[in-house]
């Protein structure tokens, strides 16, 4: 996650919008740096398929909620 904000940060910092440097970077818990290992390369279908079929449940259920809140906060700050 470090080195996400770093870049985010270098990003808008160096914007053209004088707007985008008090931007604040905002973080979460839930998005980490994740190998895939055998999946490394494939969809989003085909990972969570999978890992609906084993024992990654709880992983997929966090997964979805999240994206629901990041549609969520997207389309209420454009």
């Amino acid at each position: 996650m470090k080195r996400a904000v770093e870049t985010a940060r270098l990003m808008l910092d160096n914007s053209n919008n004088s707007q985008n440097i008090s931007k604040e970077i905002t973080t979460d818990e839930r998005l980490i740096e994740k190998f895939f290992g055998d999946f490394e390369g494939s969809t989003f279908d085909e990972y969570f398929s999978a890992l609906e079929s084993e024992q990654g449940l709880e992983s997929v259920e966090k997964m979805k909620t999240f994206m629901r809140e990041l549609i969520h906060f997207s389309v209420n700050n454009i």
